[in-house]
């Protein structure tokens, strides 16, 4: 591996060998599972004090990218997704953005009689008919999330639509229906059921359950959704403004 870090650089070296050490990461020289060069071989190599190699590794503990382990040594993580919840339109489109090719494994559509978990949220009579379709999504032939979602109605939708297309932008093109605003709701719960089947993992698991209730711009619900996330492939980065 090339390494060095700039003496002469404004840039402070620890934040030198955070970069340097994260390319390494992004670009697959260091796979999952690797162990780094311990600090005091890369103190050496880099012609800087294990201080500041100690604090620049520390930033990608910090973040998740990299395990310490006593005795071990620090290693990579599992590369995990990282979802900004500004950008819940499209599942798919989100995905491609981070360079992950989305695959659609399974689409089932169904219409219910809607129970109370299902009307309140849209906003109908218990009982109404409504549009359910589970899809199972994932990349590399290997299921990762689970979509169960509802749709309103007077959307229009017939069932028969191809719901491998990112939903919101077909909404928008075929049916002139635009999604403005989605309320979210994140849970932790262990997989059981139907989930845990669907998914692959073993019951018991944890995964993250992000519900969405999405609104037009007139604050009418259009769609609720319930997302399984397996949690070893995901996590949620959350940035609040004042």
């Amino acid at each position: 591996m090339d390494l060095r870090v700039d003496h002469r650089s404004p840039v402070p070296l620890y934040a030198q060998v955070e970069t340097l050490l994260r390319d390494l990461i992004d670009e697959r020289r260091l796979q999952d599972g690797d162990l780094i060069p311990n600090e005091e071989m890369l103190a050496k190599r880099l012609g800087i004090s294990r201080g500041t190699v100690r604090a620049g590794i520390d930033k990608l503990v910090t973040q998740g990218l990299l395990e310490r382990r006593r005795g071990v040594g620090t290693r990579v993580l599992k590369r995990r997704v990282n979802v900004r919840l500004a950008e819940w339109p499209s599942f798919t489109r989100e995905m491609e953005a981070r360079g992950v090719s989305v695959g659609t494994y399974s689409t089932q559509t169904t219409w219910i009689a809607a129970d109370e978990d299902v009307s309140r949220p849209l906003g109908l009579a218990p009982g109404t008919r409504v549009l359910r379709v589970e899809r199972i999504r994932g990349w590399n032939g290997e299921p990762v999330v689970l979509f169960v979602s509802h749709f309103h109605p007077r959307i229009g939708l017939t069932g028969a639509e191809d719901f491998s297309r990112p939903t919101y932008e077909m909404l928008e093109q075929d049916f002139g229906t635009v999604a403005a605003t989605s309320e979210e709701e994140i849970a932790a719960v262990a997989a059981d059921g139907p989930p845990a089947d669907q998914l692959g993992v073993q019951r018991g698991t944890p995964l993250l359950v992000r519900q969405q209730r999405v609104l037009d711009p007139g604050g009418r619900p259009l769609v609720l959704t319930r997302c399984y996330y397996r949690s070893d492939k995901f996590t949620y980065t959350i940035t609040l403004r004042n």
